[in-house]
């Protein structure tokens, strides 16, 4: 497997700085490397992921000049600052293991990480996110829980589904939503994967709001479950692979 780089500062006061044009310390270029920051203060870091997707669980960056803690950690690069644990509610979201063990991170892709070897678990929105990468999901069984939170993507920007993912997309709480306006499928799930909806509404730009290579959109429907359009009416046709602006919500029960 990946070998896991981890940086930590067990003396509690580490540096890592450099005098070059961009200050950085460590950059990784590869999307699969697999770096934990647990502490120390760095000039400058890049990732070819997020720079959120850096931090081990449970830490955030804070502005080494000011103490301040950074709250958005979506690009692809950061400066002065030092990781240290961090309280919940700097947390982006939460994965609960099938014991009922939590974690949380800062970033929403480090816990879909996280999750793929979790079989079981629940990654938890625990506040609005902006991503400015895609979401890859290769393996793992386990379910994304919008929690009444957004999932905005960046230009062109998507959650993809492939491998052996077995996914299940739901909205705990109320007004959950993924998007992306770009021109890319908002969720594109690839051949021979498993994904169910039990809600969470998913709108799009120009492209389909959900793709789904595995077969029709109906197949993706969870028991009990149908798709809305934005004006409340029902989809009626779910023959094709592919459906734009649409919530999953429960079918109602008709008493007769």
């Amino acid at each position: 497997g990946t070998p896991t780089l981890v940086f930590k500062d067990t003396g509690g006061n580490g540096v890592f700085t450099s005098t070059n044009t961009y200050k950085y310390v460590l950059y990784s270029f590869s999307s699969v490397a697999d770096i934990r920051l647990e502490g120390g203060t760095y000039s400058g870091i890049g990732n070819a992921k997020s720079v959120g997707s850096l931090l081990a669980d449970g830490y955030a960056y804070k502005n080494s000049e000011s103490g301040e803690w950074v709250t958005d950690v979506s690009g692809n690069t950061i400066s002065n600052v030092t990781v240290a644990q961090a309280p919940i509610d700097m947390m982006s979201a939460s994965v609960t293991e099938a014991d009922n063990t939590v974690h949380y991170y800062m970033s929403i892709d480090k816990a879909i990480t996280a999750a793929q070897s979790m079989s079981g678990s629940t990654v938890t929105l625990l506040k609005g996110i902006t991503s400015e990468s895609d979401i890859q999901i290769t393996s793992g069984t386990f379910t994304i829980d919008l929690n009444g939170q957004i999932l905005n993507f960046s230009t062109n920007r998507q959650v993809g589904i492939s491998g052996t993912a077995n996914i299940t997309f739901k909205d705990g709480g109320s007004g959950g939503k993924i998007i992306n306006t770009g021109i890319w499928p908002t969720v594109y799930i690839n051949p021979g994967v498993t994904v169910h909806f039990e809600g969470g509404t998913y709108e799009s730009g120009s492209a389909a709001s959900i793709k789904n290579m595995s077969g029709t959109i109906a197949d993706l429907l969870a028991d009990g479950y149908a798709y809305q359009n934005s004006d409340n009416s029902w989809v009626t046709d779910m023959s094709g692979n592919a459906i734009s602006n649409v919530t999953v919500r429960a079918i109602p029960v008709k008493i007769t």
